[in-house]
């Protein structure tokens, strides 16, 4: 094959030939034993989509995720280049009679139907009119938690707020009980903690509070499932005290291998309680077998939720506006010779007068290191 070829000298890679419209299964590859697959313009080469899809989800584990590169140009020169083989056909009984392609939203209703959660993001590889592909991200679609027992962990300063969400538990399915810091849990239980809600758990806790609290999580099973509800401390801050929460949620996961998993909420109400049990269900249907850390931080902001994600930005349009400074002549001041520390820009009150005999120079860069120490005067204008 010429992958095979290709990549000879890169070791740990395995090469077979998958035919994508049959089940991959009785072609000799691994159920549910892939993270990642990568499909480069080649799903929509097939007679079905649902097909194609179903049996992508039979390679894929529960975690994994699907990156598909497809094409969806806003100038179909592509159907007058390909037309003419037979292939660009293959979709004509699967509604894409015009050609094989699809747009990604369509994609998503094809990802749902074969058990996808349907498309988790999309981009196109260029501005409109001059796309030519889209690249999409999907994931199978988790399972709903079976066991529809959960606890809600209260204090008496948030009993008010635990009523109400037990009361929307209990109309969704959902067996609710309640404990306190004081109780012993059964271990292995899914917990959700309103105890920030009332005020911030952790600010002045009390000596036998904290020692209450410490037992009560080391009764917890790496089974277990505790969800903590609090206010925003990370995106549009309304107390900073929460922010306490989130360093000793860290230190807990880190420290004691916990399912511990923090959701900020913009507002407390019905509609934020709804958005929580979906966290609930996603947080414990997804265990860390650290090769993949799942999310354990969620943000409710605006009626979405947020994870924390590295993201590029352009410095110049983050910066404000430049601060236009009058025309001064500065000198570089050494507080300490051989200390790169210690230099600075000190200010003078004006230009002096160049006499004849001076120079004006413009530089443009200086260098300076441990070796060369100087003190100077440059003037500009």
């Amino acid at each position: 094959m010429n992958a095979k070829e290709r990549f000879k000298e890169f070791g740990g890679l395995e090469f077979k030939t998958l035919d994508i419209s049959k089940d991959p299964i009785a072609q000799g590859f691994e159920a549910g034993g892939y993270d990642l697959i990568v499909a480069a313009n080649v799903l929509h080469a097939t007679v079905s989509l649902l097909d194609t899809l179903t049996n992508v989800r039979k390679l894929l584990s529960p975690r994994g995720r699907v990156y598909l590169q497809e094409l969806n140009p806003a100038v179909q020169l592509s159907n007058f280049i390909m037309g003419i083989l037979p292939g660009w056909w293959l979709g004509e009984q699967d509604g894409r009679e015009i050609q094989p392609y699809i747009t990604p939203q369509r994609w998503d209703v094809e990802f749902k139907k074969a058990g996808y959660a349907g498309v988790q993001g999309f981009v196109y590889d260029g501005p409109w009119p001059y796309n030519i592909n889209a690249n999409i991200v999907a994931r199978p679609l988790m399972e709903p938690i079976k066991d529809r027992a959960i606890s809600i962990l209260y204090d008496e300063s948030s009993s008010s707020i635990a009523a109400s969400i037990q009361a929307q538990l209990t109309e969704t399915g959902w067996k609710v009980g309640t404990l306190s810091v004081w109780d012993v849990p059964k271990g292995d239980e899914k917990i959700i903690s309103v105890l920030d809600l009332g005020a911030p758990f952790f600010y002045n806790i009390q000596t036998r509070t904290l020692k209450a609290f410490q037992q009560f999580l080391s009764a917890l099973k790496p089974s277990a499932c505790l969800l903590w509800l609090m206010p925003s401390a990370q995106v549009n801050c309304t107390d900073p005290h929460a922010a306490l929460t989130l360093g000793t949620a860290r230190t807990i996961r880190s420290e004691l291998s916990l399912n511990f998993t923090t959701l900020e909420l913009d507002k407390v109400n019905p509609a934020a309680f709804d958005f929580a049990i979906q966290v609930l269900e996603k947080a414990c249907g997804v265990q860390d077998d650290g090769a993949l850390n799942p999310d354990y931080e969620y943000v409710l902001s605006n009626g979405v939720i947020n994870v924390g994600r590295y993201h590029a930005v352009n410095i110049p349009s983050e910066l404000p506006m430049p601060v236009v400074q009058e025309e001064r002549s500065k000198k570089l001041q050494i507080g300490r010779f051989g200390l790169l520390q210690t230099l600075t820009w000190q200010a003078e009150d004006a230009f002096p007068a160049l006499k004849p005999d001076h120079l004006e120079i413009e530089p443009v860069c200086v260098g300076v290191n441990f070796r060369v120490s100087c003190q100077a005067s440059i003037f500009t204008k």
